[in-house]
This record gives structure tokens, sequence and C-alpha cells, in this order.
């Protein structure tokens, strides 16, 4: 663990870092640098590859370099933003989606929380997810 109060560990950084490593890739290994690239990934992929992609998307704008051949890119159940709830609404679906929640607590969720988060169906969907999820 780095206990220096200087070191910053951020999204941005980790954007920064996994440009760098993409360009030393391309560097050390240039005969697949005119490849199609397509960055993939799921989960919290879902806030680095945008992040990433639009610094690769710079650095081919600016012309310091070989350009990386990005094509596109693919996320897969991710995590965009962490407003509004996002991140449980993400889980509570993924888990709904493989019968890890009973499918009679289905509609209070869909139902209920989508309409008004404070309702009884709500706290009722909340109440048995609970339970099944601690």
């Amino acid at each position: 663990m780095n206990t220096d109060p200087k070191f910053q560990y951020t999204d941005i950084s980790t954007s920064g870092d996994n440009f760098d490593a993409l360009r030393n890739f391309f560097a050390a290994y240039s005969e697949y640098s005119n490849n199609p690239f397509w960055i993939a990934g799921e989960s919290y992929a879902g806030k680095y590859i945008p992040d990433l992609a639009v610094l690769i998307d710079v650095y081919n704008s600016v012309g310091a370099g070989k350009k990386i051949n990005l094509k596109g890119l693919m996320i897969g159940n991710g995590i965009i933003s962490f407003l509004n709830g996002e991140l449980e609404r993400s889980s509570i679906e993924f888990m709904i989606d493989h019968e890890f929640i009973d499918i009679d607590l289905v509609p209070y969720y869909r139902g209920s929380c989508f309409i008004d988060p404070e309702s009884a169906g709500c706290r009722y969907f909340n109440s048995r997810f609970n339970q099944n999820v601690d």
C-alpha cells in the first residue's frame, strides 16, 4: 500500500496509465500497429474504456505519433455512471437476469421502485432483497 500523501490514483490516472501501456505496446510491436484495435471490457470497464477511447482520439487528432487504429469499443454490463443510483440498478438488474432474485419480487422492483422509490411496494422489495443478499 502506498502511504505517500502525494500519490493519487484516480480513474483519470488509470486511463493515462492504460494509454501509456498501449503506446508502449505498439512501439515495441510495431507489426501490430496497423491492425484494427478494439477496446473491450465489462463492469467497471464501462468507466475506463470511454476515458481511454477519448485519450486515443485526442492522440490521433494531434498527430503526435503513429495513429492507433481504434475501430470501436465494446462494454458488457458496464458501469457508466454512479449518479442517481445507476450502480444499484445495474446490480439489481444483473441479479434479476441471472435469477438470483425471487421472480415474485421482480414486479415490485420494476413496477413500484421505478415509479416511486418510497412506495410500499418498493420498500417491500428492498426489504426482501436485503434479506436475500446479506
